[in-house]
């Protein structure tokens, strides 16, 4: 069994409005693992949000871009 995927959104700033710095993908078992690997990882960043991925609950598509065979969407 894979562990559940969590997406951590780094800031530069505590301000809300802000775009975000990086994003990171996490694999870890649970909520509190996620957020203590995403803070060892913040490094100049302010803030960190951390996130259960939606990707667990269904299957990721490329829609379009460079890859796409006949301008139709490939499957991952």
């Amino acid at each position: 069994m894979t562990k559940p995927t969590w997406n951590a959104i780094y800031f530069a700033t505590f301000d809300n409005t802000a775009p975000a710095a990086r994003t990171a993908v996490i694999h870890a078992d649970d909520e509190s693992s996620a957020c203590r690997i995403a803070v060892a990882h913040m490094g100049r960043c302010m803030k960190v949000h951390v996130t259960r991925s939606s990707s667990d609950a269904f299957d990721s598509e490329v829609i379009g871009g460079p890859d796409a065979v006949n301008g139709r969407a490939m499957r991952l």
